[in-house]
């Protein structure tokens, strides 16, 4: 009986099949690399839009609530703000690291700027980023609390509340509100995270015995922030006139430290920036910030603009 041939497996079949493999191997590899891409793009966005919507939101009701001065109904009313020639006029306590107009200047209850340290308070801000002061009392009634700024309010009248001291007013009823400052600028790094941006918040609170400024981060990954404010001019209650910060109009007062000019809204745009880069595609394209174009870095890092307008709820509001 003769033997059967032996079949095997030849040198041109290895090779074909070990191509087909490397190819398989290559487009799920490929596969699994587009796919990792694009969970990190997810995730890195997902953490931007995040920061975006914190920032929005603080931004927002600080704005909305600018020049609520309970029963007083305007600054103009309120004794103790600052006014031309005289930043403290009471001679309160007030915190050591900012200017006191940055707490009292009740007439501007909706301040914009270009300059970074417009307040003196020694904020590490980014250049080229504006900056918003913005002023109210707490939406609450409280109780007296020495080491804190308060203002005494009744109809058509109200009084900074100096400390260990309750003034009584001439008028009845009256109302005792904490006396709310924000300041909010962006910083090159913030506290958690060295190589990352961030937008903070200067706010007057107190400590043991004296008022003092707390800097507090809001959100991560801003970049940058531009403002410009909408004005009526002819008390009309509509926006009539939009104006950018640096513009000399907004520093126009009266002989009684308010403002010439009505606020009814604010718009902002905030640049904001993934953790990591990694998906550079080119030369980095200008983003639109209103009227003003920003060139990011090209750092491969992911960005987009988040912006808002947001109208303020009191209609006796000035610049």
């Amino acid at each position: 009986m003769s033997l059967g041939r032996q079949a095997g497996i030849t040198l041109i079949e290895i090779m074909i099949a070990l191509g087909i493999g490397i190819a398989i191997t290559g487009t799920i590899a490929q596969a699994l690399a587009l796919t990792s891409d694009g969970y990190r793009r997810s995730e890195a966005l997902a953490f931007m839009q995040e920061q975006a919507d914190v920032a929005l939101r603080f931004l927002t009701e600080d704005i909305r609530m600018a020049g609520h001065w309970g029963l007083a109904g305007s600054a103009e009313n309120i004794e103790g703000r600052s006014i031309p020639g005289d930043a403290n006029p009471l001679g309160l306590m007030l915190p050591r690291r900012c200017h006191a107009d940055f707490i009292l200047d009740l007439g501007a209850p909706v301040l914009v700027s270009d300059a970074p340290d417009i307040w003196g308070c020694s904020a590490n801000a980014v250049p080229l980023s504006d900056v918003i002061a913005l002023r109210s009392l707490g939406p609450n009634t409280v109780e007296p609390d020495s080491p804190r700024l308060q203002v005494i309010t009744a109809p058509g009248h109200g009084i900074v509340q100096p400390q260990h001291r309750d003034l009584a007013l001439p008028h009845r009823p009256s109302q005792r509100h904490n006396l709310v400052v924000h300041g909010y600028y962006v910083a090159a790094r913030s506290t958690l995270f060295p190589d990352q941006p961030v937008l903070r918040r200067m706010t007057l609170s107190s400590l043991s015995s004296r008022p003092y400024v707390l800097d507090e981060e809001v959100a991560q990954g801003i970049e940058t922030m531009q403002i410009v404010v909408l004005v009526d001019s002819d008390a009309d209650g509509a926006a009539d006139m939009t104006l950018e910060t640096g513009d000399p109009r907004l520093e126009r007062r009266d002989e009684d430290g308010t403002t010439e000019l009505m606020v009814v809204g604010v718009r902002f745009w905030l640049v904001v920036r993934s953790k990591t880069g990694g998906w550079s595609r080119g030369p980095a394209r200008p983003l639109a910030l209103g009227r003003h174009s920003y060139i990011p870095p090209d750092d491969g890092r992911l960005r987009f603009v988040a912006s808002q307008t947001v109208w303020v709820r009191n209609s006796s509001v000035r610049l």
